[in-house]
Protein backbone atom coordinates (compact mmCIF):
# COMPACT_ATOMS: atom_id res chain seq x y z
CA UNK A 1 0.00 0.00 0.00
CA UNK A 2 2.81 2.35 0.93
CA UNK A 3 4.62 1.57 -2.34
CA UNK A 4 1.51 2.34 -4.42
CA UNK A 5 1.01 5.62 -2.55
CA UNK A 6 4.61 6.71 -3.21
CA UNK A 7 4.31 5.82 -6.91
CA UNK A 8 1.12 7.87 -7.20
CA UNK A 9 2.75 10.83 -5.46
CA UNK A 10 5.74 10.63 -7.80
CA UNK A 11 3.46 10.77 -10.86
CA UNK A 12 1.62 13.82 -9.50
CA UNK A 13 4.86 15.68 -8.69
CA UNK A 14 6.29 14.84 -12.11
CA UNK A 15 3.35 16.24 -14.06
CA UNK A 16 2.38 19.20 -11.88
CA UNK A 17 4.82 21.67 -13.58
CA UNK A 18 3.40 20.82 -16.99
CA UNK A 19 -0.21 21.07 -15.84
CA UNK A 20 0.18 24.41 -14.11
CA UNK A 21 2.66 25.71 -16.68
CA UNK A 22 0.14 25.32 -19.50
CA UNK A 23 -2.62 26.89 -17.42
CA UNK A 24 -0.51 29.91 -16.52
CA UNK A 25 1.17 30.63 -19.84
CA UNK A 26 -1.83 30.72 -22.17
CA UNK A 27 0.47 29.26 -24.82
CA UNK A 28 -0.53 27.29 -27.89
CA UNK A 29 1.29 23.96 -27.40
CA UNK A 30 4.34 26.01 -26.50
CA UNK A 31 7.56 24.21 -25.63
CA UNK A 32 9.07 24.32 -22.17
CA UNK A 33 10.20 27.85 -21.31
CA UNK A 34 13.77 28.41 -22.42
CA UNK A 35 13.84 25.88 -25.24
CA UNK A 36 14.64 27.12 -28.72
CA UNK A 37 11.62 27.99 -30.82
CA UNK A 38 13.44 28.37 -34.12
CA UNK A 39 12.45 25.62 -36.51
CA UNK A 40 9.36 24.54 -34.55
CA UNK A 41 5.73 25.44 -35.11
CA UNK A 42 4.92 27.03 -31.79
CA UNK A 43 3.80 30.39 -30.47
CA UNK A 44 4.08 31.88 -27.01
CA UNK A 45 1.09 34.13 -26.35
CA UNK A 46 -0.63 36.09 -23.60
CA UNK A 47 -4.42 36.21 -23.64
CA UNK A 48 -5.52 39.86 -23.41
CA UNK A 49 -9.24 39.16 -23.24
CA UNK A 50 -11.79 40.47 -25.74
CA UNK A 51 -10.62 37.79 -28.21
CA UNK A 52 -7.16 39.40 -28.47
CA UNK A 53 -3.69 38.07 -27.75
CA UNK A 54 -0.16 39.40 -27.42
CA UNK A 55 2.32 37.41 -29.49
CA UNK A 56 5.23 37.12 -27.06
CA UNK A 57 7.39 34.93 -29.26
CA UNK A 58 6.97 32.98 -32.47
CA UNK A 59 8.99 30.33 -34.20
CA UNK A 60 10.58 30.46 -37.63
CA UNK A 61 13.38 28.64 -39.42
CA UNK A 62 16.85 29.95 -38.71
CA UNK A 63 17.54 30.53 -42.41
CA UNK A 64 14.10 31.97 -43.20
CA UNK A 65 14.20 35.37 -44.98
CA UNK A 66 10.50 36.35 -44.98
CA UNK A 67 7.99 36.11 -42.17
CA UNK A 68 4.33 37.08 -41.91
CA UNK A 69 3.00 37.76 -38.43
CA UNK A 70 -0.26 35.77 -38.13
CA UNK A 71 -3.49 37.75 -37.98
CA UNK A 72 -5.02 35.23 -35.57
CA UNK A 73 -3.88 32.54 -33.14
CA UNK A 74 -6.41 30.08 -31.71
CA UNK A 75 -9.15 32.17 -33.34
CA UNK A 76 -8.10 35.32 -31.47
CA UNK A 77 -6.74 38.48 -33.07
CA UNK A 78 -3.03 39.23 -32.70
CA UNK A 79 -3.32 42.78 -31.34
CA UNK A 80 0.08 43.20 -29.67
CA UNK A 81 3.58 42.19 -30.77
CA UNK A 82 5.88 41.55 -27.79
CA UNK A 83 9.42 42.90 -27.55
CA UNK A 84 10.87 39.35 -27.77
CA UNK A 85 8.52 38.10 -30.48
CA UNK A 86 11.23 37.68 -33.13
CA UNK A 87 14.12 36.75 -30.87
CA UNK A 88 16.18 34.00 -32.44
CA UNK A 89 17.42 30.94 -30.62
CA UNK A 90 20.14 30.89 -28.01
CA UNK A 91 22.64 28.07 -28.46
CA UNK A 92 25.23 26.77 -26.02
CA UNK A 93 28.56 27.68 -27.58
CA UNK A 94 30.74 26.25 -24.82
CA UNK A 95 29.17 23.44 -22.82
CA UNK A 96 32.12 23.19 -20.45
CA UNK A 97 31.93 26.83 -19.36
CA UNK A 98 28.19 27.26 -19.97
CA UNK A 99 28.63 30.11 -22.45
CA UNK A 100 25.56 30.94 -24.54
CA UNK A 101 25.48 32.62 -27.95
CA UNK A 102 22.56 34.37 -29.63
CA UNK A 103 21.99 33.07 -33.15
CA UNK A 104 20.74 36.07 -35.10
CA UNK A 105 17.89 35.48 -37.51
CA UNK A 106 18.21 35.68 -41.28
CA UNK A 107 14.98 37.62 -41.72
CA UNK A 108 14.97 40.25 -44.45
CA UNK A 109 11.24 41.03 -44.52
CA UNK A 110 8.51 40.96 -41.88
CA UNK A 111 4.83 41.67 -42.61
CA UNK A 112 2.49 43.05 -39.91
CA UNK A 113 -1.22 42.09 -39.85
CA UNK A 114 -4.24 44.37 -40.14
CA UNK A 115 -5.38 44.00 -36.53
CA UNK A 116 -2.06 44.81 -34.87
CA UNK A 117 -2.48 47.90 -32.69
CA UNK A 118 0.58 47.89 -30.43
CA UNK A 119 4.26 46.91 -30.58
CA UNK A 120 6.21 46.57 -27.36
CA UNK A 121 9.81 47.79 -27.47
CA UNK A 122 11.68 46.90 -30.66
CA UNK A 123 11.06 43.24 -31.63
CA UNK A 124 13.24 43.72 -34.74
CA UNK A 125 16.49 44.55 -32.94
CA UNK A 126 17.89 41.01 -33.26
CA UNK A 127 17.24 40.87 -37.02
CA UNK A 128 20.43 42.49 -38.41
CA UNK A 129 19.60 41.69 -42.04
CA UNK A 130 16.09 43.17 -42.02
CA UNK A 131 15.50 45.26 -45.15
CA UNK A 132 11.73 45.67 -45.22
CA UNK A 133 8.75 45.86 -42.88
CA UNK A 134 5.49 45.35 -44.72
CA UNK A 135 2.14 46.43 -43.29
CA UNK A 136 -1.30 45.12 -44.23
CA UNK A 137 -3.11 47.84 -46.18
CA UNK A 138 -6.00 47.77 -43.71
CA UNK A 139 -3.72 48.65 -40.79
CA UNK A 140 -3.85 52.41 -40.18
CA UNK A 141 -1.84 52.41 -36.94
CA UNK A 142 1.64 51.79 -38.35
CA UNK A 143 3.63 53.21 -41.24
CA UNK A 144 7.16 52.98 -42.60
CA UNK A 145 8.93 56.18 -43.56
CA UNK A 146 12.54 56.28 -44.77
CA UNK A 147 13.25 52.93 -43.15
CA UNK A 148 11.61 53.92 -39.84
CA UNK A 149 8.65 51.98 -38.43
CA UNK A 150 6.30 54.49 -36.81
CA UNK A 151 3.23 54.23 -34.64
CA UNK A 152 1.22 57.00 -36.29
CA UNK A 153 -1.48 57.03 -33.62
CA UNK A 154 0.98 57.70 -30.80
CA UNK A 155 3.76 59.45 -32.80
CA UNK A 156 6.35 56.95 -31.64
CA UNK A 157 9.39 55.81 -33.63
CA UNK A 158 9.53 52.07 -32.97
CA UNK A 159 12.43 50.87 -35.07
CA UNK A 160 14.90 51.89 -37.74
CA UNK A 161 15.74 49.11 -40.16
CA UNK A 162 19.20 47.90 -39.10
CA UNK A 163 20.39 47.88 -42.71
CA UNK A 164 19.95 51.67 -43.03
CA UNK A 165 23.30 53.49 -43.06
CA UNK A 166 24.56 57.08 -43.06
CA UNK A 167 22.62 60.01 -41.63
CA UNK A 168 18.93 59.90 -40.83
CA UNK A 169 16.35 62.56 -39.97
CA UNK A 170 13.55 61.68 -37.58
CA UNK A 171 10.15 62.96 -38.82
CA UNK A 172 9.00 66.25 -37.31
CA UNK A 173 5.84 64.84 -35.71
CA UNK A 174 7.59 62.17 -33.61
CA UNK A 175 7.09 62.68 -29.87
CA UNK A 176 9.00 59.68 -28.56
CA UNK A 177 11.96 57.56 -29.64
CA UNK A 178 10.99 54.09 -28.43
CA UNK A 179 12.94 51.51 -26.49
CA UNK A 180 15.97 50.25 -28.48
CA UNK A 181 14.60 51.95 -31.63
CA UNK A 182 18.08 52.42 -33.13
CA UNK A 183 19.68 49.42 -31.40
CA UNK A 184 22.88 48.34 -33.21
CA UNK A 185 22.06 50.49 -36.23
CA UNK A 186 24.87 51.56 -38.55
CA UNK A 187 23.93 55.23 -38.75
CA UNK A 188 26.67 57.85 -38.56
CA UNK A 189 24.38 60.77 -37.73
CA UNK A 190 20.83 61.52 -36.57
CA UNK A 191 18.75 64.69 -36.55
CA UNK A 192 16.11 64.78 -33.84
CA UNK A 193 13.16 67.18 -34.27
CA UNK A 194 12.25 70.05 -31.99
CA UNK A 195 9.02 68.87 -30.41
CA UNK A 196 10.43 65.46 -29.45
CA UNK A 197 9.55 64.76 -25.80
CA UNK A 198 11.20 61.48 -24.84
CA UNK A 199 14.15 59.23 -25.68
CA UNK A 200 13.52 55.67 -24.48
CA UNK A 201 15.59 52.94 -22.84
CA UNK A 202 18.76 52.10 -24.81
CA UNK A 203 17.26 53.92 -27.80
CA UNK A 204 20.68 54.24 -29.47
CA UNK A 205 22.34 51.25 -27.81
CA UNK A 206 25.45 49.91 -29.54
CA UNK A 207 25.35 52.40 -32.45
CA UNK A 208 29.11 52.19 -32.86
CA UNK A 209 29.37 54.60 -35.80
CA UNK A 210 27.38 57.36 -34.08
CA UNK A 211 29.68 59.92 -32.45
CA UNK A 212 27.45 62.89 -31.67
CA UNK A 213 23.79 63.56 -30.94
CA UNK A 214 22.13 66.96 -30.61
CA UNK A 215 19.35 66.84 -28.00
CA UNK A 216 16.45 69.20 -28.83
CA UNK A 217 15.34 71.59 -26.11
CA UNK A 218 11.90 69.97 -26.11
CA UNK A 219 13.19 66.63 -24.77
CA UNK A 220 12.32 66.32 -21.08
CA UNK A 221 12.36 62.56 -20.45
CA UNK A 222 15.25 60.13 -20.80
CA UNK A 223 14.90 56.37 -20.36
CA UNK A 224 17.44 53.99 -18.90
CA UNK A 225 20.84 54.44 -20.59
CA UNK A 226 19.52 55.64 -23.98
CA UNK A 227 23.11 56.00 -25.29
CA UNK A 228 24.41 52.67 -24.03
CA UNK A 229 27.82 51.81 -25.55
CA UNK A 230 27.38 54.38 -28.34
CA UNK A 231 30.33 55.42 -30.52
CA UNK A 232 32.68 52.54 -29.77
CA UNK A 233 33.42 49.26 -31.60
CA UNK A 234 31.26 46.40 -30.41
CA UNK A 235 34.28 44.23 -29.59
CA UNK A 236 35.53 46.67 -26.96
CA UNK A 237 32.26 48.33 -26.00
CA UNK A 238 31.63 46.65 -22.64
CA UNK A 239 35.06 47.39 -21.20
CA UNK A 240 35.29 50.93 -22.55
CA UNK A 241 31.78 51.81 -21.41
CA UNK A 242 32.44 50.35 -17.97
CA UNK A 243 35.50 52.57 -17.56
CA UNK A 244 33.49 55.61 -18.64
CA UNK A 245 30.85 54.88 -16.01
CA UNK A 246 33.65 54.78 -13.45
CA UNK A 247 34.77 58.25 -14.49
CA UNK A 248 37.73 57.10 -16.57
CA UNK A 249 38.52 57.88 -20.21
CA UNK A 250 35.99 60.68 -20.58
CA UNK A 251 38.44 62.96 -22.41
CA UNK A 252 39.07 60.39 -25.14
CA UNK A 253 35.61 58.83 -25.36
CA UNK A 254 34.51 59.00 -29.05
CA UNK A 255 30.93 60.12 -28.41
CA UNK A 256 29.42 63.29 -27.00
CA UNK A 257 26.07 64.92 -26.47
CA UNK A 258 25.22 68.43 -27.64
CA UNK A 259 22.52 70.12 -25.59
CA UNK A 260 20.84 73.50 -25.24
CA UNK A 261 22.09 75.47 -22.25
CA UNK A 262 19.53 75.55 -19.47
CA UNK A 263 17.45 72.72 -20.93
CA UNK A 264 16.45 69.36 -19.47
CA UNK A 265 18.99 67.92 -21.88
CA UNK A 266 21.79 69.82 -20.19
CA UNK A 267 20.62 68.63 -16.77
CA UNK A 268 20.61 65.05 -18.05
CA UNK A 269 24.08 65.43 -19.60
CA UNK A 270 25.51 67.03 -16.47
CA UNK A 271 24.24 64.15 -14.33
CA UNK A 272 25.48 61.50 -16.74
CA UNK A 273 29.05 60.41 -17.37
CA UNK A 274 29.19 61.36 -21.08
CA UNK A 275 31.25 64.21 -22.46
CA UNK A 276 28.91 66.97 -23.61
CA UNK A 277 28.75 70.47 -25.00
CA UNK A 278 26.11 73.02 -24.03
CA UNK A 279 25.27 75.55 -26.72
CA UNK A 280 22.97 78.55 -26.76
CA UNK A 281 19.72 78.50 -28.70
CA UNK A 282 21.25 80.84 -31.27
CA UNK A 283 24.14 78.44 -31.90
CA UNK A 284 22.07 75.36 -32.60
CA UNK A 285 22.00 74.24 -36.24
Amino acid sequence: MKKEFLMGLLIIVTFLPFMFGSMKSGNSDAPVKGEDLVGSAHFEITDLGNDEVCLDRMSYDADQTELEIPAEIQGKKVAVLGREALRAEIVLADKKNGLAQVRHSSLEKVVLPAGLRKIEGNPFKECPGLKEIGIDEENSVFAVQDGMLINQAEHVLISLLPTVEGEVTVPSDILRIGEAAFFRCKISGVTLPEGLKEIGDQAFGYCEELHEVMIPESVTTFGEEPFYCVGIPLASSAGTYSLLKQGLGKDSYPFKLRVIAGSAGEEYAANSFFPYEAVSRQDQP
